[in-house]
């Protein structure tokens, strides 16, 4: 019995990708001219100011108690720093009793208007003396922390309690 070959058209289209690849070999590599990267001998000196812009880099802290006038302080920040890094650091946590927290967040790029400032609510555990770690949010250059002191006191809290179970609005909140 004699063994016929395939049919050429199907023997082509098996060996035509086989014969590109084998082609292409080295030939498409381009040299490091021809893609533009950047000199290693330049990338310590981009380090070292990525660096510097990290060791530079600041959020403000603003402690607004019930009377009084408002202080900030300038906490500087390197990459990691959260939320607690800047409250523990500018003393905040030990100003007051009860608190309330949020980060005002300004738009990265280029500059939006101050209606795009994200405002981002930061639950702080006063028996632990910290904030709750889902809200210890990474801190970015330019970002402010306002802590305002919280004049509630154990009877709000009791009634909040007890309102809150029966769906009622609770009678601190209306206040404000």
């Amino acid at each position: 019995m004699l063994r016929r070959f395939p049919n050429p058209t199907r023997l082509f289209l098996l060996l035509l990708p086989l014969a590109a690849l084998l082609a292409s070999g080295c030939a498409t590599v381009r040299q490091k001219a021809d893609l533009d990267l950047p000199d290693t001998a330049s990338q310590p000196k981009t380090e070292q100011v990525a660096a510097q812009t990290l060791q530079t880099s600041e959020c403000s802290v603003v402690i607004r108690p019930a009377r009084g006038k408002p202080q900030v302080t300038r906490v500087p920040i390197t990459e990691g720093d959260t939320v607690q890094t800047a409250l523990d650091h500018s003393k905040a946590t030990k100003r007051f009793r009860r608190m309330n927290i949020h980060v005002l967040r300004a738009p990265r790029g280029p500059a939006g208007s101050p209606a795009d400032v994200q405002k981002m609510q930061v639950e702080f555990d006063r028996h632990r003396r910290a904030v709750e770690i889902e809200y210890d949010y990474a801190l970015y250059p330019n970002d402010r922390i306002v802590v305002e002191e919280d004049t509630t006191n154990i009877v709000d809290d009791m009634v909040e309690k007890i309102t809150g179970r029966l769906g009622m609005p609770v009678l601190s909140n209306m206040v404000r």
